[in-house]
C-alpha cells in the first residue's frame, strides 16, 4: 500500500492534465471531505449517477469522482427528481444513501462541526447549518 498526500490545491484543481486532481481519481481510495450543504440533497446525491462520472471523453469535468455506476441507483434519483411529494421523496433519498452506503461508495468517517461565538450584546442571531452564519445579518442588533 502507498499512502500518498496530494495538496489539496492540486487534489482540487481540476487540471485535466494533472493525474493526481480529485476529477482523474488515480487511486483505489481516497479520503477527503465533503457532504452536502444544502438543505435538499438532490444535487449532492446527482453526483453518484453514472452520467456524472469524470472520465476523459468529459474532459474530466462530471462530478462522480468515485465512479460508482449503478442503474438501480439512477432509476433512484430520476424518481426522487420528479417526485413532488415531500414524504416520498426523502424516502427516495433514504433509499438512494442506503445504497451509497451499502456499496461502501462512501464511509462517513467525520463531520467537522463549526463552532463559533457570539457577544451577549449582540442579538438576533438565528444560526443554521444550511448556510453562512451571517444569513440573517440583517436582523442582527448591538444590545444595549
Amino acid at each position: 500500500m502507498e499512502l500518498r498526500n496530494v495538496d489539496a490545491s492540486v487534489l482540487f484543481s481540476g487540471d485535466p492534465s494533472n493525474l493526481d486532481t480529485l476529477q482523474r481519481f488515480s487511486a483505489d481510495m481516497q479520503m477527503y471531505t465533503t457532504g452536502n450543504s444544502n438543505p435538499d440533497p438532490a444535487i449532492y446525491m446527482k453526483t453518484f449517477t453514472c452520467g456524472e462520472i469524470s472520465k476523459p471523453e468529459t474532459g474530466w469535468s462530471g462530478q462522480n469522482f468515485s465512479r460508482f455506476c449503478d442503474p438501480a441507483y439512477d432509476a433512484l434519483w430520476e424518481a426522487a427528481s420528479r417526485e413532488l411529494d415531500p414524504a416520498k421523496r426523502s424516502a427516495l433519498f433514504i433509499e438512494m444513501n442506503d445504497v451509497l452506503a451499502d456499496q461502501f461508495v462512501v464511509i462517513p468517517l467525520v463531520h467537522r462541526a463549526d463552532a463559533f461565538g457570539v457577544s451577549d450584546r449582540l442579538q438576533g442571531v438565528n444560526p443554521t447549518p444550511w448556510d453562512r452564519l451571517t444569513w440573517n445579518i440583517a436582523e442582527w442588533r448591538k444590545s444595549e
